[in-house]
């Protein structure tokens, strides 16, 4: 059964807790939060988010509780058999892609865009030696 996807903005309620799988693999965790109105009602999503690898590097480096995020989020159902032998589930988010840096981690509380990747400089020594232009074919 494929799970539904689907890009919303929401802010992180908890400080992210970055850990490694054995494999190396990057894994984030935290919760999010969103709100809606319905009506005269204002309704309150919490739910718990994971992200993995490159996504969630990015999101322990620029973002901490309290910053919004737009995402790619899926839904994903754990299962597991309790201690007492119960069959017990969850639904949790998976943050696949950041869609956008709306508020990041920064200490001074500005916001900041990450570096971008710099081509490197090429610089060329002066070529010394006197060159005869009628020597030049061109």
């Amino acid at each position: 059964m494929a799970l539904p996807r689907f890009v919303k903005i929401g802010r992180l309620s908890k400080d992210i807790e970055l850990k490694y799988a054995v494999s190396g693999t990057e894994i984030a965790k935290t919760s999010i939060v969103w709100g809606e109105k319905n009506g005269d009602k204002e309704e309150t999503c919490f739910m718990d988010l994971v992200a993995f690898g490159k996504t969630a590097t990015t999101l322990n480096n620029y973002f901490k509780k309290g910053s919004r995020v737009e995402g790619l989020f899926k839904l994903q159902q754990e299962n597991w058999t309790a201690s007492d032998g119960s069959n017990r589930n969850k639904h949790s988010l998976v943050l696949e892609k950041i869609m956008e840096f709306i508020d990041k981690k920064d200490d001074n509380q500005e916001t900041q865009r990450p570096q971008q990747k710099q081509e490197p400089v090429i610089q060329y020594e002066s070529y010394s030696e006197d060159i005869n232009e009628s020597e030049v074919p061109f």
